[in-house]
């Protein structure tokens, strides 16, 4: 493997690439009639580490150069509009730089269950919360296609704001 030239941007593209990558190879598998346990690519496994890849690590490095962008433009961007949601903490508006520390929030400290249907996973809930016990500031329920999407979306605002 070769070495990181520019570690952040490498990664967002390293982590992007794997991620199509996997989800390529799951495609084949479902293709091949390759049941569940023989399975090699496992698509929501890899969407959940590309969060970290593609959302916490860059929004760690890059966060004042994420911008304050509105829910209402976000909306009009294509983003899902479940995963608009204002937190309740007093110190966070309702925009996308707010927004990714909440989404950072709950990804970094796994507050991430899985949405079961059929034996299946179709989505996953992601929430803000002080502590395991406490409401949650935020919460977000996504399926699968908005989760999908809200990373290629971050992804691409990251990709954009930093050099």
């Amino acid at each position: 493997m070769t070495a990181y030239k520019d570690i952040l941007s490498e990664f967002i593209k390293r982590s992007k690439d794997n991620l199509e990558s996997i989800q390529k190879l799951a495609n084949e598998e479902k293709l091949a009639g390759i049941s569940e346990k023989d399975k090699s690519a496992f698509e929501v496994t890899q969407l959940i580490n590309s969060l970290l890849g593609l959302v916490v690590l860059p929004q760690q490095r890059l966060f004042d150069k994420i911008p304050k962008t509105s829910f209402d433009n976000l909306r009009n961007a294509g983003w899902p509009s479940d995963f608009l949601k204002p937190s309740t903490r007093n110190d966070l508006d309702n925009n996308l730089r707010s927004l990714s520390i909440c989404l950072r929030n709950g990804i970094t400290h796994f507050n991430i269950e899985a949405i079961e249907q059929t034996g299946e996973i179709s989505g996953v809930i992601i929430c803000d919360k002080k502590t395991p016990k406490c409401p949650p500031h935020w919460e977000v329920i996504l399926t699968l296609s908005e989760l999908q999407c809200v990373v290629e979306k971050f992804g691409e605002v990251v990709k954009t704001n930093h050099p």
